[in-house]
């Protein structure tokens, strides 16, 4: 594995070997699971959340980018630990991903045409009727109800949550500038 150093320019390839070797190496990050890191995602959804206010606020980019990072982080931390599990890797989230934004978008990446007058929301309304089309009713509740878990739970840890994290303070101090 090659040695990093902080003075110089890395690369997303680079990036996904500094999140292998700290799994690798680093206790508390070979500690972590998928159900272990939603506390930090969470925590990284609303610092940079407050990134985009506080950009929005001054114009200062900084936060936003360095939260963005942080977001980053967590998501190719949770797609490594899903590899190592053989569930899928980063290649099948960007697949995936990919695919569905072309799919969804034949206006930018099709031959076809949507005009001003709400044809593309019909036509978004119709791509999605599709996705769902393939897939069972239970496939369909329980994705449902997955998400209305999560919503709850997003809920209930900021509701329990007694301490601002530093970087949301430091963001709202911006806000109120």
């Amino acid at each position: 594995m090659k040695c990093f150093n902080m003075d110089e320019s890395h690369s997303f390839a680079d990036f996904r070997e500094i999140i292998a070797k700290l799994r690798q190496e680093c206790p508390w990050d070979r500690a972590q699971t998928l159900s272990s890191l939603l506390p930090c995602l969470f925590d990284e959804m609303a610092e940079t959340a407050a990134g985009v206010h506080l950009y929005e606020k001054t114009g200062d980019a900084e936060n936003l980018c360095e939260e963005l990072g942080d977001l980053l982080m967590v998501i190719l931390l949770e797609s490594r630990i899903a590899e190592e599990k053989g569930l899928f890797s980063l290649e099948d989230v960007i697949e995936g991903i990919s695919r569905k934004m072309i799919r969804r978008h034949p206006h930018v990446f099709g031959c076809g045409f949507v005009d001003e007058n709400g044809e593309l929301v019909r036509k978004w309304d119709e791509i999605k009727r599709l996705e769902k089309a393939g897939k069972t009713e239970e496939q369909i509740l329980r994705g449902k109800e997955a998400v209305r878990a999560a919503e709850e739970e997003i809920g209930g840890y900021f509701a329990q949550e007694k301490e601002i994290p530093q970087s949301s303070v430091r963001g709202i101090g911006y806000l109120s500038v």
